[in-house]
């Protein structure tokens, strides 16, 4: 603003000097700019074309050498680059990307690690132009040669250029300056003159002088027309002093009566101020209540019509007050199936405001035809016929209160989960046992056999099944190792196609990176083996099945469009069919307990329940995606861990053996104990039973140095298992004990069993497995 306010203030003659010179300095400015950017561009493309037609000449000379492998002759052909001094180095690559042979001029150290682009490109550095062209034979690639040539006498000669460009531009201006201080004075000395002339009739009042006339020319016409102005100026001022005496005449008069009308208005104005203020005081206390209330508010007329909103109303419902206030009504707002309930409040208000009721819940539909539960309270104004209304949002509260009644669903779940847990799995380990012992009796041949592997196959079903709880519950005792989540699905695959069935295919797509996680290798097949099967019943007619795994990374942006999970690396499983797919009502529960859309006797509605609850326990997020008729896709995100180094070797076939020891086998109920005792007795060992905690401490200090293992129940009546083990070990500390329990793991922590020192077993307990444990512990030292 100074610079210009200074430039204004400058005579008329220093500007035009001024504007002239500023002109023609531009002109010189853009037509220097114009060549020396055209003359940059031809120089850069001459550049690149020499610098491409010595790499093809390079590239046709090394291709032999790069196709036999000629390290010596392929730098014989870089060396002839010495002949170009702008070249700097060369790098001449194979077809794998390796350095081939290099040229260094004058012995230059440079280290390039570039990676090498598909196609030929070079890349202009601040001092350097970098070349790439690929070297090919019958269409192949069997090289790449890099040359990077120097461009100093690329700036050189820019350096010229611009030597010039402010030489010709400063004798330019040069001259333009003598020449425009010599033809200024022709234009500005009669503009001088009439200047002067005015200012002598603004100081002195005198209408008798008049401007003389150079010329024909813009000046003498205005010259002309300001002798004519004075002439009109010096007539107007005689009849403005006429007009003078008579308006202070007037002027008095109207003064004296504008006086009293002025004392009369200023009381009047001050009443009326005071009214305004109050009314103003008044509005601003009910715009502030009605605008900060925190609730969603308006104003309605007698007909319904929106008269007024806030700011609150405006979030809700998506509209702007513009689009509101005066033309939609309340009735817009609301689902059709509540209409009827609605207008009868509104009704019952008019013609009984002290019947009807100040408050009710009912659907509020926004912009977006999305519905809100809300709670409306409303009031007629006194003394008008308008109506106050206030919304509760209440449909954050309600989402709350189902989150609530979902949790303690599932907390109700998990503790029936866990309470039969131990009599159930007491039942289990004695149909397991005992058809373990009575096919182990009977020959192959033995015609009752194939009824004996049924028994054992149900019982296995009743045993997962009781995992399944456990795992929905979270208190399924896990056995978490590193596992590739691809060795995992490949292991489980034969046995998904059986499942599935001919008409349904199965296809695998397996990620080449890392996607191992930390996880129970059992439960994770058992997240597929629920998943397939609700899958296989989705598809009555038959189609596709696909499970494919890929690495992942979740960033904030990605958890927070999912809607769940921390920013990290994960392993995904994607599970999808071409199953009728579920509508968003159905999708809503798929995860609840015992929710099922299957018909009577087809589903327990635990399936996905149970997936739910073993994604939670491995510390993952599953993510369900399903429309009517378009199939239905499961996202399951793992934690990713760093892969094992070495393969786990292969276990071998176990053998098992029995021994002739002396075991105290502490368990409350009889049908395990008697089982047990039975099982341990054909392996050949000597069993001393009791039925709690107590009896096994009494039988023990009566056996003390015959029993060479203690078998303890974890829960016992009168004493449990660890504190019978500390007993026990006070009497003789190198004494051994193995722990069984059909509880849930969370008991048998409170207990303190689970720990990596105590050798401990879960029922159902198959024969073999419990005669192997046994031996590995008596073999075992310390």
């Amino acid at each position: 603003m100074k610079t210009f306010k200074a430039f204004n203030d400058l005579p008329i003659k220093d500007k035009l000097v001024l504007l002239c010179t500023f002109t023609t300095a531009l002109a010189l400015v853009l037509a220097s700019a114009v060549f020396i950017t055209t003359e940059l561009v031809s120089m850069r493309r001459s550049m690149v074309n020499d610098l491409t037609g010595v790499a093809e000449t390079l590239g046709s000379n090394v291709k032999s050498a790069l196709i036999f492998r000629d390290n010596k002759s392929a730098r014989e052909v870089l060396d002839t680059l010495k002949a170009i001094p702008s070249i700097q180095c060369a790098v001449l690559y194979d077809g794998n990307g390796a350095i081939f042979t290099t040229y260094w001029r004058n012995s230059i150290t440079f280290s390039h690690h570039a990676v090498l682009p598909r196609n030929h490109m070079y890349h202009f550095g601040m001092r350097h132009l970098d070349l790439y062209r690929q070297i090919q034979f019958d269409g192949e690639t069997v090289g790449t040669l890099y040359i990077r040539s120097d461009m100093t006498h690329f700036y050189s000669r820019m350096a010229r250029y611009a030597l010039i460009f402010f030489a010709v531009m400063g004798v330019s201006l040069l001259m333009s300056y003598l020449l425009l201080t010599k033809l200024q004075a022709a234009v500005t000395r009669p503009i001088f003159e009439l200047a002067a002339l005015m200012r002598t009739i603004s100081r002195d009042k005198d209408y008798s002088v008049r401007a003389r006339i150079h010329g024909k020319d813009e000046i003498g016409l205005l010259a002309e027309g300001f002798n004519q102005m004075v002439t009109n100026i010096e007539t107007r001022d005689a009849e403005l002093r006429s007009y003078r005496k008579n308006l202070e005449e007037l002027v008095y008069e109207r003064t004296a009566q504008l006086t009293t009308t002025n004392t009369q208005l200023q009381k009047e104005l001050a009443e009326r101020l005071r009214a305004e203020n109050a009314l103003v005081e008044s509005e601003y206390r009910y715009r502030t209540i009605f605008e900060t209330t925190g609730n969603a508010n308006l104003i309605l007329d007698e007909n319904g019509m929106i008269a007024m909103v806030n700011t609150a109303f405006e979030h809700l419902s998506g509209y702007k007050r513009g689009e509101i206030e005066g033309i939609m009504t309340w009735m817009e707002f609301c689902p059709a199936d509540m209409l009827e309930e609605v207008t009868h409040y509104r009704e019952l208000r008019k013609s009984s405001p002290d019947v009807a009721p100040k408050g009710y819940e009912a659907r509020f539909m926004d912009r977006d035809k999305m519905t809100h539960d809300v709670y409306v309270s409303a009031a007629v104004v006194p003394g008008s016929t308008l109506t106050v209304a206030s919304f509760l949002d209440l449909t954050e509260l309600k989402r709350l209160e189902a989150q609530l009644r979902q949790s303690q669903k599932i907390e109700a779940i998990g503790q029936l989960a866990g309470g039969v847990a131990h009599d159930f799995n007491n039942i289990l380990t004695a149909i397991i046992g005992y058809a373990s012992l009575l096919r182990m009796k009977m020959g192959d041949d033995h015609p009752t056999k194939a009824y004996i592997d049924p028994i054992l196959a149900s019982a296995e079903r009743a045993t997962h099944l009781t995992q399944g709880l456990l795992a929905f519950s979270r208190k399924q005792v896990m056995a978490p190792k590193a596992v590739d989540l691809n060795d995992a699905i490949r292991k489980v695959e034969r046995l998904l196609v059986r499942l599935m069935g001919e008409d349904i295919e199965l296809k695998t797509s397996y990620d080449t990176r890392n996607v191992t996680v930390f996880a129970d290798p059992g439960q994770i097949e058992q997240i597929l083996m629920n998943l397939a099967t609700n899958a296989r019943d989705s598809m009555a007619d038959g189609g596709s099945f696909s499970i494919a795994t890929e690495q992942v990374t979740l960033d904030s942006i990605a958890c927070e469009a999912l809607g769940f999970g921390k920013p990290g690396m994960y392993a995904c499983i994607t599970v999808s069919d071409s199953g009728k797919g579920m509508d968003k009502e159905t999708m809503e529960h798929i995860f609840e307990p015992f929710f099922t859309t299957k018909e009577v006797g087809r589903g327990t509605g635990l399936g996905l329940s149970i997936v739910y609850g073993i994604v939670k326990q491995h510390n993952g997020y599953i993510n369900a995606r399903s429309e009517p008729g378009l199939g239905t896709g499961f996202e399951i995100y793992l934690p990713l861990i760093r892969p094992l180094e070495e393969e786990e070797t292969a276990q071998k076939p176990r053998r098992i053996v029995g021994g002739s020891e002396t075991l105290l086998l502490a368990e409350d109920d009889a049908h395990s104990r008697a089982l047990i005792r039975e099982v341990l007795e054909k392996f050949g060992y000597t069993v001393v039973e009791a039925i709690d905690g107590d009896d096994a401490i009494e039988k023990f200090i009566n056996g003390v140095d015959l029993v060479s293992l203690v078998i303890l129940d974890v829960i016992m009546p009168k004493k449990n298992g660890r504190i019978v083990y500390e007993r026990i070990k006070e009497i003789r500390p190198e004494v051994k004990a193995l722990f069984i329990s059909g509880y849930t793991a969370d008991i048998i922590h409170r207990r303190g069993i689970y720990e990596e020192d105590i050798h401990f077993l879960t029922k159902p307990i198959m024969p073999d497995d419990l005669a192997a444990k046994i031996r590995d512990i008596l073999d075992s030292k310390g």
